[in-house]
């Protein structure tokens, strides 16, 4: 499943934005994206950088939601460092 939450630290590069949901289910049809993922990123900004509490508080909402859903028993997730540093951090 794509999770809308677990990505890099956003900032002003346009590689931090995200493409657009039918975007990535036209090239990725084997995965399940989240429900309520936008069409269009509503979290990038061209002109923003998100400090890295931002990024924090982003990662443990993610985990959060994780926790509480029913995704089976086992997990996997799949990022760049600058997420799963932020992991590390939401988790202490």
């Amino acid at each position: 499943m794509i999770k809308e939450k677990l990505r890099e630290r956003l900032g002003v590069r346009t590689c931090d934005q995200r493409s657009s949901r039918s975007w990535i289910a036209e090239h990725y049809p084997s995965f399940s994206i989240e429900p309520g993922f936008a069409e269009e990123d509503a979290l990038w900004s061209p002109d923003r950088w998100e400090t890295i509490e931002e990024h924090t508080v982003r990662s443990t909402e993610l985990l959060e939601d994780i926790f509480d859903g029913d995704y089976g028993d086992y997990i996997v997730l799949a990022a760049h460092s600058g997420a799963i540093m932020s992991l590390l951090a939401a988790t202490g």
